[in-house]
């Protein structure tokens, strides 16, 4: 879930996505639009089993499939145009590493970051207006500690000094972006479970 910069509330679902005029808000009788995937329409939203919303520093809203992919929302809401642009795993190489999703945020360098069931991805376009993405994927590997600790990646978390954290099926990774390797934090370093749903941080700087 979340809020665009029109003040359109965002909503994913199992069953499409939804988005909320909150301009003119009325709980009794509220403005909604769904919007689902079509398989005669390669613009459309590429499933309907939806996971994370993400709004980029453009202000671009992003939906994460499970099954689908990762979308960036080309349509105008104004005009009732619901039209997307997929990312899916190619043969060819240089894409996502997996089209089940979960979650997209961005660092300081306005990379984007995306979960899921193989792997971590960092999302990097050439050019100003989203041309030329250049995808980077990392992988678990049981004989290497310095790689991410699982493949089934959750959830991204940037903390206040920039530093990537990475929520997993096993443990919680910390991303070195000078040598791109990860320190795995398991139960050996005092985790009640290994299956980290989301990662965050309080006023303090503690990451919880």
């Amino acid at each position: 879930m979340a809020i665009d910069r029109k003040n359109f509330i965002w909503v994913g679902t199992i069953k499409g996505a939804s988005e909320i005029d909150l301009n003119s808000f009325n709980p009794q009788n509220p403005k909604i639009t769904s919007f689902f995937h079509d398989i005669n329409d390669p613009n459309s939203l590429s499933s309907d089993a939806t996971r994370g919303i993400h709004i980029d520093h453009k202000g671009t809203v992003w939906i994460m499939t499970y099954g689908g992919g990762i979308n960036r929302f080309i349509g105008d809401v104004d005009k009732g145009n619901f039209s997307f642009k997929n990312y899916k795993v190619k043969t060819s190489g240089n894409s996502i590493s997996s089209n089940f999703n979960y979650n997209m945020s961005q660092d300081k360098d306005l990379n984007y970051w995306i979960t899921s069931e193989e792997g971590l991805n960092k999302l990097r376009f050439q050019g100003n207006n989203y041309e030329d993405p250049k995808f980077t994927n990392y992988y678990s590997d049981k004989t290497d500690i310095s790689t991410i600790s699982s493949n089934t990646t959750l959830h991204t978390w940037h903390d206040k000094h920039g530093v990537l954290w990475v929520a997993t099926q096993d443990g919680f990774n910390k991303f070195n972006a000078a040598k791109e390797t990860f320190k795995r934090f398991t139960k050996d370093e005092g985790l009640s479970n290994t299956f980290v749903y989301s990662i965050t941080e309080d006023i303090n700087n503690d990451v919880w």
